[in-house]
């Protein structure tokens, strides 16, 4: 049976309404959306799945919505047109949408050459119809000028805001993409992690309840997020560029940030399904859009990039680390002990059960999401490979600290070849491995040896 699948990249000027589109053609809340132009920052990834039905092939759409197409005059928005060009590389189709309630401008031209050069088949999508004075008959007009400047596969009038021509929309797209495999499983709408979603909805009320040049000096930084069962804990700050900025965030007595933290707490809880505890900081970075490297730290991908980075300099530290600080046993305290059995499900929770002892620790401050990123990766080495996911097997994790100098994480498990009494308990005395505070080893079944100093004596931890 033909499957049809492949990407199709919305473009077009800022406040087309390309957002709007992705969030009611997936169903859910990717993009935020507001009047101002230029809300979209990050091209975003939404999936839709296309069920088969008579006289329609089925597939799978992953759409990527841009940001407006501007002539940019600042690092941020040079990122932001970058982040359009990265979009449109190997898409199979262009979906330009435009505004038909406004007259078509001279910007419109910059839109149409970056599409002519990509060369790839285009639909034109005349958005917000329900806007139009007089009528569907004012789209012929728009639709002959718009044809001369460019030979487009389909032209479709559509309400994004209203879900007008969406269905015509999605049947031609699904006939025009090529047979080809279903990239993403049926039950993922995108690629984007929690942590930015929550922070683009932050955006979205400053947006919303600020005005003039406020919206677009701010931005919106997640410094700690902890996902529980029933709770999840976030922590945010809000970026301007001015003093008088900051002040109008703030509020009279806080009110305004009280008000933006609200609206997003209650949006945030109905995406994460627990309650959440927001925090809300306002920060000054002075001119921070002209920072080429502040723009590319906003990225989420470069944040998860460096999250994973600062994980595997943990384990090639570890591997090869040999402390030079002795490290008293009789000054760890052992803070938790906790068995867990071989599930996948079962990490979550005892990462968060180990990460609420971790914030507490100054010595380790800065490293949180690096450290809850190593914790989870080791778990779950456990749980593969240790006990080849055998429900009936366990796994324990000691949580030892030393309030001066730092704190020792050791992941116990079944595995072949690796005896679980060779590491006791941290408080034991023995096999203590650590670096002298500098941060934190998780040790698990995966390394073959370790090394550390204990009163002067260099002692050996070897897998067997």
């Amino acid at each position: 049976m033909a499957f049809h699948s492949g990407f199709v990249c919305i473009l077009g000027r800022p406040n087309a309404g390309k957002s709007t589109l992705l969030n009611a053609l997936v169903g859910e809340k990717l993009a935020i959306v507001s009047p101002k132009p230029q809300t979209t920052r990050n091209r975003i990834l939404g999936i839709i799945q296309v069920p088969r039905q008579k006289g329609r092939v089925g597939g799978q759409v992953v759409l990527i919505d841009t940001p407006g197409v501007h002539t940019p005059d600042s690092s941020l928005g040079k990122k932001m047109m970058g982040e359009v060009r990265e979009a449109m590389e190997g898409c199979d189709l262009m979906l330009l949408i435009v505004d038909a309630s406004k007259k078509p401008r001279p910007d419109d031209q910059t839109v149409l050459e970056i599409l002519k050069r990509s060369k790839t088949p285009a639909f034109l999508l005349l958005n917000k119809i329900d806007l139009l004075r007089g009528g569907k008959s004012k789209l012929l007009p728009i639709i002959a000028e718009y044809s001369k400047l460019h030979t487009f596969k389909e032209v479709i009038p559509l309400s994004a805001r209203k879900h007008e021509g969406l269905d015509l929309l999605i049947d031609k797209v699904i006939r025009t993409l090529p047979e080809g495999p279903r990239y993403f499983p049926e039950d993922q709408l995108t690629d984007q992690p929690t942590r930015f979603m929550a922070a683009e909805i932050i955006r979205e009320q400053v947006l919303m309840e600020t005005s003039e040049e406020v919206p677009y000096a701010t931005t919106v930084v997640i410094e700690q997020f902890e996902e529980g069962k029933k709770l999840t804990r976030i922590a945010a700050a809000i970026y301007c560029e001015r003093e008088g900025q900051k002040g109008i965030l703030v509020g009279k007595g806080g009110q305004m940030l009280k008000k933006i933290g609200t609206a997003a707490r209650l949006q945030i809880e109905e995406m994460v399904g627990t309650k959440v505890f927001l925090e809300l900081f306002v920060k000054v970075k002075s001119d921070w859009r002209e920072s080429h490297e502040f723009v590319e730290e906003l990225d989420w991908r470069w944040q998860l990039e460096r999250l994973a980075g600062s994980a595997r300099k943990m384990a090639d530290d570890a591997a090869s680390f040999v402390p030079t600080v002795d490290f008293d046993a009789d000054k760890l305290i052992l803070k938790l002990n906790v068995k867990l059995v071989a599930d996948k499900n079962a990490i979550d929770p005892v990462v968060q059960q180990v990460m609420k002892i971790v914030v507490q620790m100054k010595s380790v401050a800065g490293k949180e999401d690096a450290i809850e990123l190593a914790l989870t990766e080791a778990l779950a080495n456990a749980v593969v490979h240790g006990a080849k996911a055998d429900p009936s097997k366990v796994i324990e994790c000691d949580v030892a600290c030393d309030e001066n100098r730092g704190m020792l994480i050791v992941v116990r498990d079944p595995g072949e070849g690796f005896d679980p009494d060779s590491i006791p308990s941290p408080v034991q005395g023995k096999n203590l491995y650590s670096n002298g505070g500098r941060g934190i080893y998780l040790i698990n079944q995966l390394m073959d040896e370790v090394k550390f100093l204990k009163n002067g004596a260099e002692i050996h931890m070897i897998k067997r």
